[in-house]
């Protein structure tokens, strides 16, 4: 009896891993490009955030991130904190090793000693998975700001 308990039991636990993520990813961001600056001015920060499948082609991500913005004409570097809502289109099986996908969304960038602004995110990724329920991430992203020299990569 308890050997047929453990299998139904593990199975609903695997099948839990299909629809509910967390992530972490680290950032490297460019206000620079976007904005008309020739060279290459990247800054860091950590993004968190929970996925939910809602089947294999649609999914809803939340994530948060906390990074500094390297602002043109600006001598200082800002910290920033932002909350996003992304619909994500992608094509997932739980046993495929690569899965491709679209996102787009909005946001919301609150920053410290700076405006706070409305922005849209666009963009396209990959996740490979590297362990059962692990992947590793590789997405590209252009954020539309509501303000002045703040749209990125």
């Amino acid at each position: 009896m308890v050997l047929g308990v453990m299998p139904s039991t593990m199975y609903a636990q695997s099948d839990l891993f299909g629809k509910d993520f967390a992530s972490a990813k680290l950032l490297f961001i460019d206000h620079g490009n976007p904005n008309g600056i020739d060279s290459l001015d990247m800054t860091n920060g950590l993004e968190v955030a929970y996925r939910r499948n809602f089947g294999k082609y649609l999914s809803l991500a939340l994530p948060m991130k906390f990074a500094q913005a390297d602002v043109h004409n600006d001598l200082n570097k800002r910290n920033f904190f932002s909350v996003d809502a992304l619909l994500r289109l992608q094509y997932y099986e739980p046993e495929h090793i690569i899965v491709p996908y679209l996102f787009g969304g909005a946001g919301y960038v609150f920053e410290v000693d700076g405006e706070n602004n409305n922005q849209i995110p666009l963009g396209l990724g990959i996740d490979i998975r590297v362990g059962r329920s692990s992947y590793l991430n590789l997405q590209g992203e252009y954020r539309i700001s509501s303000l002045e020299n703040r749209n990125n990569m």
